[in-house]
C-alpha cells in the first residue's frame, strides 16, 4: 500500500506543477543529508558529498526508513535573467513535519515549529515569497531545514518551483471554489451496477453482482470492457465514444444515465431497470434529428466475446455455468418518400441468476415494452415522493442533491434474495469500497429512517442480524487475545456479500472494531421509535440484548469506557481507547433503553440507562482534557501526539451526550476548526499527524463537524460546509465523493459513497435546513 501512496504522490506533483503554471519546475534530484548544522544553510558550502535524493517524496521511501528528526535538503539552480525583476513565489509543497527555508543564506519562511514547541504543519502549503534582487542567474542555492516528528517524512508532495506571484493568487482563488472532478457514473437496480466513463464516453462496466466480493476468493466478475453506440447519419459515421457531449450526467433522482448530442440529434441512455428482480441492462440510442437514412449500431466487448447490433433474442451463450442474454430491438420508421431509417435501437444485456422459466419470461416482456424508459422515470418519482421531508425549505442545488443522495442509497441496497439482501453498501463502482460495513451503513440506514422509508431501513438490518458472525470471539495476537470475548451478533469489520463476517487483515492483525454494537444498536432504537414497528423490536430482543448490548458491557475496563480495540479508522491491532467507540456505546445504550421502555420492560430500560449513564461520567473524565477539549484516544497525552484531535468526537454533541452549549461543545469545535481544519477552506481532515488518506479532507467529518456547528450555534460557518459540498457534488453528478484532496479539492478515494455519503449529506439537511 505504501507503494501505491507514493506513486500517487508523484502523480500529484506532476499534475500539480502543470496546474500552477510554474515558471521555473525545480522537481527532481536534489541534495539531502541527515542531522541539523545551520552552516548547510550557506550557499558557500560544500556539500559535493551529499545523498541524491527524488523531491518530492518522503525520504523513508528512499533509504532512511524509521527515521526521525533533523534533515537538510539542498538544491543548486540557474534563473533565467526575464525572471529576475518579477515578483515570485517559492512553491515546496507539502513538508512533513516543520521547515525553516533559506535562499542564497537568506531565510524566506518557516511553518510549523521545531522541538521543543513541535507544531506539525505538513498539510500546509509552502509557498514564501522572494524578495526582489535576491536571486542570481547562476547557481542560487536552497537550502531546507525540516524536523520530521514520526511516520513519514521531508518534502513528500508538490508543486516545487517558482511561480508568479499574480499567478499563485489566480490559483488559489480557484482551488477553492467547486469544480468538475469526477469521471465515472454508474447505474444499479442492486442486482448489477454499470459505469459510464465520462471521460472515454463508454460503459466500462458491467458486474455480476453490486458487492465485490461474494465469498472468500469469490470476486464479483465484470461482465462488459468497453461498450458504445455508433450511428451512421445520411451516410456518414460517428462513433459516440470519440464525440464529446453536450450534456452529461443523471436525470435527476433517478439511476438513468444520460448523455445528449445536441449536434447530431442524438440521445443515449443506460440504466440497470428496478422493473425486474434481474441483473439487467438498458442502452437506449434516439435519433431525434430528421435524416434522409440513418442507422444505428450497438457493439460491446465482453469476457465472453463481442455482442453486436445482429444479436437477437435467441441468442444465449452458455458459458460455464453463467447465461448471457443479448437482446437489440430496433424501431424504424419510414416517410412517404421511401427515406429515413432508425431512429431508436434499445439494447438488453441480461445476467441471469437463475435459469427458471420465471425469470426467462420476464426478461422477455422488459425487452417489449416500448414504455420502459418513461416506466423506470416514473418509479423513480413514486421512489422519491416517498421521503417525509419539506423540500420546500431546500435551495434548488439542495433539493437535486437531495434527490440524487436517496437514489444513491436505493442503488447501494441489495436485492439479491436469500442472504445478500438488504445490505447497504458503502459505495458503488467505480467505489472500491463495495462491501457493507456496520459505521457506513448506519448512518444511510438512519437517513432512510429519519425520511420514512421504513421497508428499506428494516432490510438493512436484518441483513445484520441475521449475516454470519462469529469469527473473532476469540483471536490471538502476539500472545494475547483481542477476541470479542462473548458471542456476538454484529461483526467486528465488514461483511461479504454472501451476508460472511470479514475483517482487514495486515501485519498488526486484523481490525477488531467494537464502534458498529454501539451504532448498531442507535439504529435498531431509531427505527423502532420512528416505525413503531414493535413485532420487530420483540422478534429480535434476545439477540440484540444478549449479543449486541451485552457485548457492549463486557467490554468496559478499568477507565469505565469501552476498551482499546482498532476504532472508528481501523487502526488493526493492540488498538487503542478510542472516544468515537464510547460515545457510540454510550447512544446505543440508551437508544435500546427507549426501545425497553416501549416494550414496558422497565428493568430493562433502567439496566441499559444506568451503564449508559456510568460510561458517559468515565467519558468525560477520560476524554476531555484540561481545556475541556474531548480528545480523539486517552492514550494521546499532548496535542502534537497523533490522533489526539479527531473530528468524530463530534458526535457526541450530535448524539446529545452532552448539551450542545456547553462550554467542552464550543472548546471541542474550536480546537477541531483550529487543529484540523484545512487552510484556506471551509473543510476538514479526520485526525492530526496522520497519513496521506487521514489529511485529505473528509467529506463525511465536514458533514458531522457541520451538524454539531449549527446545533452549537456556529450556524454560518455549518451552513458553509452544507453550501461547498453541495456545489461541489452538484458539479460532479450530484455524486458525493469519501475526499477532496488536501490541496486542490479533487475528488480522491471512492464514490459515490453511500453512508459516509448520501446518507451523511441528507442527515446533514434534515438537521441544518430544519
Amino acid at each position: 500500500m505504501k507503494k501505491i501512496f507514493l506513486l500517487f504522490f508523484f502523480l500529484v506533483s506532476i499534475l500539480s506543477a502543470q496546474d500552477f503554471k510554474l515558471k521555473l519546475n525545480l522537481a527532481g534530484e536534489w541534495l539531502f543529508k541527515t542531522g541539523d548544522n545551520l552552516k548547510w544553510l550557506e550557499p558557500e558550502f560544500d556539500d559535493f558529498d551529499w545523498t541524491k535524493i527524488k523531491v518530492p517524496s518522503t525520504f523513508e521511501s528512499q533509504g532512511f526508513e524509521d527515521y526521525d528528526g533533523f534533515v537538510w535538503y539542498r538544491l543548486h539552480f540557474d534563473v533565467p535573467r526575464n525572471l529576475l525583476n518579477e515578483d515570485l513565489i517559492l512553491l515546496l509543497g507539502s513538508i512533513d513535519d516543520a521547515d525553516e527555508t533559506y535562499l542564497n543564506g537568506s531565510k524566506i519562511g518557516e511553518t510549523g515549529k521545531f522541538p521543543p514547541e513541535r507544531r506539525t504543519e505538513w498539510t500546509t502549503l509552502r509557498a514564501y515569497p522572494v524578495p526582489k534582487g535576491l536571486l542570481k542567474t547562476k547557481n542560487n542555492v536552497i537550502a531546507v531545514r525540516v524536523c520530521d516528528f514520526g511516520f513519514d517524512g521531508g518534502i513528500f508532495k508538490g508543486p516545487i518551483g517558482l511561480i508568479l506571484k499574480k499567478d499563485f493568487n489566480i490559483k488559489m482563488t480557484e482551488i477553492t471554489k467547486p469544480h468538475r472532478s469526477a469521471k465515472e457514473l454508474v447505474s444499479s437496480n442492486g442486482l448489477t451496477a454499470i459505469v459510464y466513463s465520462v471521460e472515454n464516453r463508454k460503459l466500462i462496466s458491467m458486474y455480476e453482482h453490486v458487492y465485490k466480493i461474494a465469498s472468500p476468493g469469490n470476486y464479483t466478475k465484470n461482465i462488459i470492457h468497453d461498450a458504445n453506440f455508433i450511428v451512421e447519419l445520411d451516410g456518414k459515421r460517428y462513433d459516440l465514444s470519440e464525440i464529446p457531449e453536450d450534456e452529461v450526467g443523471y436525470i435527476n433522482g433517478t439511476n438513468i444515465i444520460f448523455a445528449n448530442h445536441k449536434k447530431l440529434g442524438v440521445q443515449i441512455f443506460y440504466f440497470a431497470p428496478f422493473q425486474i428482480d434481474a441483473p439487467v441492462m438498458v442502452a437506449i440510442c434516439k435519433i431525434n434529428k430528421k435524416y434522409r437514412q440513418s442507422k444505428i449500431y450497438f457493439r460491446a466487448n465482453t469476457i465472453y466475446g463481442e455482442i453486436t447490433s445482429e444479436d437477437v433474442l435467441s441468442d444465449v451463450f452458455e458459458i460455464q455455468q453463467l447465461q448471457i442474454k443479448k437482446v437489440i430491438k430496433t424501431k424504424t420508421v419510414k416517410r412517404s418518400d421511401g427515406t429515413g431509417g432508425e431512429v431508436e435501437k434499445r439494447v438488453f444485456i441480461a445476467i441471469p441468476s437463475s435459469s427458471t422459466k420465471e425469470e426467462i419470461q420476464k426478461f422477455s416482456e422488459l425487452t417489449e415494452n416500448d414504455n420502459i424508459l418513461n416506466d423506470e422515470i416514473k418509479f423513480w418519482n413514486n421512489f422519491i415522493k416517498r421521503a417525509n421531508f419539506n423540500l420546500e425549505n431546500l435551495t434548488k442545488k439542495e433539493i437535486e442533491l437531495f434527490k440524487q443522495s436517496l437514489a444513491v442509497i436505493k442503488m447501494a441496497q441489495c436485492r439479491e434474495k436469500g442472504s445478500p439482501y438488504g445490505q447497504i453498501l458503502a459505495s458503488l463502482p467505480p467505489g472500491e469500497w463495495t462491501y457493507t460495513w456496520v459505521r457506513d451503513g448506519v448512518y444511510a440506514i438512519n437517513a432512510l429512517i429519519e425520511l420514512g422509508y421504513f421497508d428499506e431501513a428494516r432490510a438493512a438490518l436484518e441483513f445484520m442480524l441475521k449475516a454470519k458472525v462469529g469469527s473473532y470471539k476469540n483471536f490471538i495476537h502476539k500472545g494475547k487475545d483481542y477476541g470479542v470475548k462473548k458471542d456476538y451478533k454484529i461483526t467486528v469489520c465488514k461483511y461479504y456479500g454472501n451476508g460472511i463476517e470479514e475483517s482487514d487483515h495486515n501485519e498488526d492483525g486484523p481490525n477488531i472494531e467494537l464502534d458498529g454494537f454501539g451504532l448498531f444498536l442507535w439504529t435498531f432504537g431509531n427505527y423502532v421509535e420512528k416505525s413503531g414497528d414493535l413485532d420487530f423490536a420483540i422478534t429480535y430482543w434476545d439477540t440484540v440484548t444478549t449479543k449486541i448490548a451485552d457485548v457492549l458491557i463486557s467490554s468496559i475496563d478499568n477507565y469505565g469506557v469501552i476498551r482499546a480495540e482498532s476504532g472508528p479508522w481501523e487502526r488493526h491491532l493492540p488498538g487503542k481507547h478510542y472516544a468515537y467507540t464510547t460515545i457510540a456505546a454510550i447512544k446505543g445504550l440508551r437508544s435500546l433503553a427507549k426501545v425497553a421502555g416501549l416494550l414496558k420492560e422497565k428493568t430493562a430500560e433502567k439496566f441499559y440507562n444506568s451503564f449508559a449513564d456510568s460510561i458517559l461520567k468515565s467519558f468525560l473524565k477520560n476524554f476531555v482534557d484540561k481545556n475541556g477539549v474531548i480528545k480523539g484516544t486517552i492514550e494521546a497525552e499532548n496535542e502534537n501526539e497523533f490522533e489526539y484531535f479527531d473530528a468524530s468526537v463530534v458526535e457526541a454533541i450530535n448524539f446529545d451526550l452532552i448539551p450542545a452549549n456547553s462550554e467542552i461543545a464550543r472548546k471541542t469545535i474550536e480546537a477541531i476548526k483550529k487543529n484540523l481544519k484545512i487552510k484556506n477552506r471551509f473543510g476538514f481532515f479526520r485526525v492530526n499527524n496522520g497519513d496521506w488518506y487521514d489529511r485529505q479532507e473528509w467529506i463525511f467529518i465536514d458533514l458531522r463537524v457541520a451538524v454539531a456547528m449549527k446545533k452549537s450555534g456556529f450556524k454560518k460557518e455549518a451552513k458553509q460546509i452544507l453550501d461547498w459540498i453541495t456545489s461541489q457534488s452538484n458539479l460532479n453528478y450530484n455524486l458525493i465523493a469519501e475526499l477532496y484532496d488536501e490541496f486542490n479539492s479533487d475528488y480522491q478515494g471512492q464514490y459515490p459513497m453511500v453512508g459516509f455519503g448520501a446518507g451523511a449529506y441528507i442527515l446533514g439537511l434534515l438537521e441544518i435546513k430544519r
